[in-house]
């Protein structure tokens, strides 16, 4: 049960730093140039590591906690924002536009976040 809610906190957290990194973080990068030391965060190799954490995390933690709550709008809501998030990956990033990537990622992220969010809720009220 408590990994469950760990596992809620930490996708929020990932899928938030997926926001940051798509909106603040481009930016504060054209703000401050002295951010350019921290090109690495903007380089593309970043957005794939963020989905080999969220996806591994998010897809049993929704899955679970269907299972305990039987909200499959929750799980429904959540996976629509991992295939919202691997859209841009599966498609090839070099045929999306960086818009779309951008607006894909966030709705991705924000649908992730409200699922986690609503999971962990849920699970806190029937326990």
């Amino acid at each position: 049960m408590k990994r469950q809610i760990l596992g809620d906190k930490i996708a929020i957290g990932l899928s938030i730093l997926c926001i940051f990194h798509c909106l603040i973080f481009p930016l504060m990068f054209i703000a401050l140039p002295v951010m350019a030391s921290a090109a690495v965060l903007f380089d593309e190799s970043f957005h794939q590591w963020l989905l080999l954490a969220i996806v591994p995390i998010s897809l049993p933690i929704l899955t679970l906690g269907c299972m305990r709550h039987k909200s499959t709008k929750v799980f429904l809501v959540g996976v629509l924002g991992i295939a919202l998030l691997l859209t841009p990956w599966l498609i090839g990033e070099d045929r999306v536009n960086e818009a779309l990537e951008v607006f894909l990622t966030l709705i991705g992220s924000l649908a992730l976040v409200y699922s986690h969010f609503k999971n962990y809720s849920l699970r806190q009220f029937i326990d």
